[in-house]
């Protein structure tokens, strides 16, 4: 590959081959993979940026919010030539990463305020990755909130519009961030672990960061936290934009690739829809861009599974349904948010719910609401693989990367996964990581959503449809079991004429309709009756039993008669009523719903869909059907 070019400010020789020697290490780079030059030593040569894969600038003593008659002549010829560098760079949204000095020199280029606002003390805190941070693969195996090493005695306090904010904290509210694709710069150090921090403030004592008469107190609060994570952001920027040593190649098909990313006329990698000719004034008229996705393979693999979410998600499928058809005599719970917007908040959310799954396990089987497609009656918001940003944007491919994030984060809390699917590829990139899916009641007549459920790998819950007829539920069920062969993807995206096995383990969701709700004692045994009284090819799933959605239709999508409808259920339980395998509750942080809106302006933990539970109260209903459980369970001996 190309090597990268490593632009080092620091005049302190020990310390500069320090910084030298972690990129290599954490960029698992070969030295002759990462080129050197000292800015402290020498003026900046004319670069062929070319030549090069990408530019890491390091750290430095240096502020660049000092006024410019204070600084070193030094100083002033750094800055100077990394800004004339920084004007070719971003005019070609080249590979850029400014780590500690470096945020400061893209941030004053690019127009952002660098002051002495949120100087940090040396040592470690607490980072928090936006929705743009969770989704951008320069994060790529990074949790949501991480532990970094930071020590500055300026930051930026205000970024311009034109950057995206990737991660931030209470310290120092720019952690992070990127101008364009490919020029990033960060805050806190990722070129530093524990060992690297305490021999740095060794060497820095003496610059005023801490009491150089308190060190060993100082060194002991920097290396009080394992650093494990922030390396991450070295090698990913290495792995992501390595070039090959050759500007293009030709593929087996003959037509040439560049070796960087080309871009469309419209600058974003889309193909642009044109009426040019006499031929494509009959097709595509009314398709503005095609965005390629990427292969689902490929992504799979990129934001891998693991095998240990693999055994959690392959545990769970099989619990529910034993559960679905009679073998297994605890309670499905599919409990959860009516969607995700936040990653930070579901994640507090996941946590929370996986001390209450323990709690109760004997008696319930708790699997959260992950949902990130919302059907809409008319339009509104479709939910975070549609627009992940919340702002009409509508950047799918990065609405793909942050869901898989929060997937794969929510699996690490220990805590199984229920999804709604409505787009017919999307399963492609998230179902490995699904225990539970449910085909929405504006779908469920769908003959796409009853093929798709019948190839999908985990129980399928159709709802019954919006007006409240169950039938077309349970033809779905019967319609998912068989085998099928429809128009699809396989998992290098090629078009592919798929043939499944049929799905043994769907059943009805009870959700209510317009005629109002369905969750009774009557509805329930009529449906099992109706379900039992159909084709034998129809699953054990569906004749065992109901899920009862206790929201929407049967509630109102009111969140205090929701609690209320789950308290019913709870009592009827607990005297021993059959036929209901499991409820639904959309549930959140904090109580009901709030307008769709820029992330920074919304109450975190609250729906901006479909008004939902908090979570005190979830928390009480839960405890309450695990007590109905033991009950119900005690009837039976009886």
């Amino acid at each position: 590959m190309k090597p990268f070019l490593h632009l080092i400010v620091r005049s302190e020789r020990q310390e500069a081959d320090r910084e030298h020697d972690a990129i290599l290490r954490f960029g698992e780079l070969a030295p002759q993979q990462l080129h050197r030059l000292d800015l402290a030593e020498n003026p900046l040569p004319p670069i062929n940026l070319s030549d090069y894969s990408g530019i890491i600038l390091g750290g430095s003593a240096f502020n660049m919010s000092d006024p410019t008659a204070q600084k070193s002549a030094l100083q002033n010829r750094v800055e100077a030539d990394i800004a004339q560098l920084l004007d070719e760079v971003v005019a070609l949204d080249y590979p850029f990463l400014g780590m500690c000095y470096g945020i400061g020199t893209i941030g004053a280029h690019q127009g952002a305020i660098v002051d002495k606002q949120y100087g940090e003390a040396a040592g470690p805190v607490t980072i928090a990755l936006t929705p743009a941070g969770l989704a951008d693969p320069i994060t790529n195996g990074m949790s949501p909130e991480f532990t970094g090493l930071v020590g500055h005695k300026e930051a930026i306090s205000k970024l311009p519009d034109h950057a995206k904010l990737l991660a931030t904290s209470p310290q120092a509210p720019v952690q992070m961030f990127r101008i364009k694709n490919n020029i990033y710069a960060t805050q806190f150090h990722p070129e530093l672990d524990v060992p690297g921090i305490v021999a740095r403030m060794k060497v820095y004592q003496d610059f005023g960061y801490f009491d150089k008469d308190k060190l060993a107190e100082a060194i002991a609060h920097a290396s009080s936290q394992p650093i494990t994570e922030t390396q991450l952001i070295i090698r990913n920027f290495i792995r992501h934009h390595a070039k090959a040593d050759s500007a293009t190649h030709t593929d087996s098909t003959g037509s040439t690739d560049s070796a960087t990313h080309t871009e469309s006329t419209d600058g974003t990698g889309r193909t642009e829809s044109t009426d040019s000719t006499e031929e494509t004034e009959l097709s595509d008229r009314r398709i503005r861009t095609l965005d390629p996705l990427p292969a689902p393979d490929d992504f799979r693999k990129e934001f891998a599974l693991g095998s240990q979410r693999a055994r959690l998600v392959h545990q769970t499928r099989k619990d529910v349904a034993k559960i679905l058809k009679g073998e297994d005599d605890r309670l499905l719970v599919i409990v959860g948010p009516c969607s995700v917007h936040d990653p930070v908040g579901a994640l507090e959310y996941a946590h929370r719910l996986a001390t209450a799954a323990h709690q109760h396990r004997d008696q319930l089987v708790l699997v959260m609401r992950v949902y990130f497609e919302k059907p809409r009656t008319t339009v509104g918001w479709k939910g975070l693989i549609n627009d992940p940003f919340l702002d009409g944007t509508h950047n799918v491919i990065e609405g793909l990367k942050l869901a898989r994030k929060v997937l794969l984060s929510v699996l690490d809390a220990g805590v199984p996964i229920a999804t709604e699917f409505l787009e017919p590829t999307s399963p492609q990139y998230i179902a490995d990581a699904v225990s539970w899916g449910a085909i929405g009641a504006r779908n469920t007549e769908s003959q796409v959503h009853r093929q798709l459920a019948s190839g999908l790998s985990m129980p399928i819950g159709f709802k019954n449809s919006t007006d409240g007829d169950v039938r077309p539920a349970l033809d779905s069920c019967l319609a998912a079991s068989s085998e099928h062969t429809f128009f699809g993807a396989d998992g290098q995206g090629r078009a592919a004429a798929v043939a499944t096995k049929g799905n043994p383990d769907c059943h009805v969701v009870l959700r209510g309709g317009r005629t109002g709700p369905n969750y009774s004692q009557g509805d329930v045994s009529a449906t099992v009756a109706v379900a039992n009284a159909m084709s034998s090819q129809l699953g054990a799933a569906a004749k065992h039993g109901v899920v009862i959605d206790a929201s929407h239709g049967n509630s109102g999508k009111d969140h205090v008669r929701q609690a209320e409808v789950v308290r019913e259920l709870a009592a009827r339980l607990a005297a021993g009523e059959q036929g209901i395998s499991g409820l639904m509750m959309e549930s959140n942080l904090v109580a009901g719903a709030q307008a769709p809106g820029p992330l920074h302006t919304l109450t975190y933990g609250q729906s901006i869909t479909d008004s939902c539970l908090d979570w005190e109260t979830t928390a009480e209903l839960l405890d309450e059907l695990a007590l109905a459980i033991a009950a119900n369970k005690q009837q039976r001996m009886c």
